[in-house]
């Protein structure tokens, strides 16, 4: 009787097991995206300013599709995506760092990609934003020498090279600087007068991308610095003319 019992109370002590639900999908933001962008593994990162998406959720955009949020441009970045509004892609604006990085990085040899928001959008199957307006940024004005040089007053002036010289060694340039009075600048800063690119394979003649100096000296000039992008040939002109007081070369002033 007393086996029987405990076998009763055994029997009562066991619960029935819970009925296990299946665990909850987390509903991916870019269903499928692994398949048809082939996002899955890869590494993205963004850069401009956005038109269709936070920052947020471009994140989330890449984490659903299977891929990995970068934080920064490397040799083993996959994909570099440039925000719509105000992108250089469509003519509205100049490239950024990252952008410029990039691209040094697949001049080198290495497999990154350089993609609009809206393709990538399209990849991950998330919906687009409109048609981004082309927004022509009007960049800064190029001077150029009037007549024997009269545009120009170079005394005291700080003047650096940038890009491939045509017509003078890097030396010579240098020389020329100090012949017509001006100084010779180690980089480009708020101080800077002329910033002068060399006219072999110039991008002030389209030939070229702009390299970092120019468009450190274009920041500068948009928060209001009086930066002048000249070209080669305009400062050959100006060392002609001997600047806007005449004739001969003007030797800085010391201070």
């Amino acid at each position: 009787m007393a086996k029987a019992t405990k076998k009763v109370a055994a029997k009562k002590q066991v619960k029935p097991a819970k009925k296990l639900t299946p665990a909850k999908k987390v509903k991916a933001l870019a269903p499928e995206a692994s398949d048809a962008g082939g996002i899955a593994g890869k590494k993205v990162m963004f850069t401009g300013k956005l038109a269709a998406m936070t920052r947020d959720q471009a994140r989330s955009y890449v984490e659903g599709a299977g891929g990995i949020a970068a934080g920064s441009v490397s040799k083993d970045l996959d994909y570099l995506v440039i925000g719509d509004d105000g992108s250089f892609l469509y003519g509205a604006g100049t490239k950024g760092e990252k952008t410029l990085k990039a691209e040094k990085l697949i001049a080198a040899g290495h497999d990154i990609k350089i993609i609009s928001e809206r393709d990538f959008l399209g990849m991950v199957g998330a919906p687009a934003a409109e048609a981004p307006k082309e927004k022509i940024k009007v960049g800064p004005v190029k001077e150029t020498a009037a007549t024997g040089g009269a545009a120009f007053d170079p005394a005291g002036k700080k003047f650096m090279f940038t890009g491939k010289l045509a017509s003078m060694s890097r030396a010579e340039a240098s020389a020329r600087v100090l012949s017509i009075g001006g100084v010779n600048a180690g980089s480009v800063s708020k101080d800077l007068d002329y910033l002068v690119v060399g006219d072999s394979g110039s991008p002030l003649f389209g030939a070229s991308a702009k390299g970092d100096k120019i468009l450190s000296a274009e920041k500068l000039q948009a928060k209001g610095f009086p930066v002048k992008i000249i070209a080669e040939s305009a400062f050959m002109q100006m060392e002609a003319g001997g600047g806007a007081g005449g004739g001969g070369a003007k030797k800085a002033k010391k201070k």
